[in-house]
């Protein structure tokens, strides 16, 4: 059985490949694909027969959903949800939220954690341990144990944090900044507080950020730039820059914060085609 889970982050919601679920909507069958799929605005997670395309299942989480992601063995969604702190300019604007963790054979709910701070985009490791968080409003990125929800640790960073990726071996964990138009790279062994072993220039503020197969380069979306960029890992040095066919005229480039263009990469399981959502 094939339990292994993908994400592919799209601009309002994300997929998360799950090959068990629960019944919940309509019967499903154990060993089976199903989607996760986080649907912000309507603050909940819906389940999507990987085969039919058919609603398998539904989850409400009651808050503003912005991630779900799968572990490596397929047995575990985790999600994240952003707390409205009722705020008249945007529920965007918040100050906490929370991730939490689901059972993909029955859809309950394992753990809920509370955070201070605005969670992004959620990365876990490959042998399933632990839950990386960014905090976009906090100078740091949570780190805590999968399988309980509990803080292990706090790694220092800058504001902005919003894109995680983590290296097939578990040993860097790439972190893309909105606010400090950077990516940070940490060495996971490295202790307590995280450290810092790389930093690049991005140009803009990072979006989506996905590493080749050969995690030679690292690919990433920013702001006010319809494409994606290509950038060295070892020397940092931007390697392709990637123009994404014109967009009708009628579709205007954002003038207001977050300027953003295009949001969504994802890499196909055999490592062949690179997905760019526009």
């Amino acid at each position: 059985m094939n339990r292994v889970m993908r994400r592919l982050g799209l601009a309002g919601l994300t997929l998360a490949m799950a090959a068990t679920a629960a019944a919940t909507d309509i019967s499903q069958t154990p060993g089976h694909d199903y989607v996760y799929v986080q649907a912000t605005m309507s603050k909940d997670i819906w389940i999507v027969d990987g085969v039919s395309f058919q609603i398998a299942g539904h989850i409400p989480v009651g808050d503003y959903t912005d991630d779900v992601i799968g572990s490596p063995d397929g047995k575990t969604a985790y999600g994240n949800a952003q707390i409205s702190s009722g705020n008249p300019l945007s529920w965007e604007i918040n100050e906490a939220g929370k991730v939490f963790a689901i059972d993909t054979a029955t859809d309950k709910v394992k753990w809920s954690t509370f955070v201070e701070g605005s969670p992004h985009h959620l990365a876990v490791s490959p042998d399933g341990s632990r839950l990386y968080v960014p905090l976009f409003n906090r100078a740091y990125l949570l780190v805590l144990d999968a399988r309980s929800g509990q803080l292990i640790d706090r790694w220092h960073t800058g504001l902005g944090n919003h894109t995680l990726v983590m290296s097939k071996d578990g040993k860097r964990l790439y972190v893309g900044s909105m606010i400090m138009d950077r990516i940070w790279v940490y060495d996971t062994s490295a202790g307590p507080g995280g450290k810092i072993v790389k930093s690049f220039p991005a140009g803009d503020a990072v979006r989506p950020l996905v590493l080749d197969p050969e995690e030679k380069n690292v690919i990433y979306q920013i702001d006010r730039f319809h494409g994606f960029k290509v950038r060295d890992v070892n020397t940092g040095a931007v390697v392709r820059t990637v123009d994404l066919p014109p967009m009708s005229s009628d579709i205007k480039i954002p003038e207001t914060y977050p300027y953003t263009v295009d949001h969504g990469l994802g890499i196909t399981p055999d490592g062949t085609k690179l997905l760019a959502n526009a």
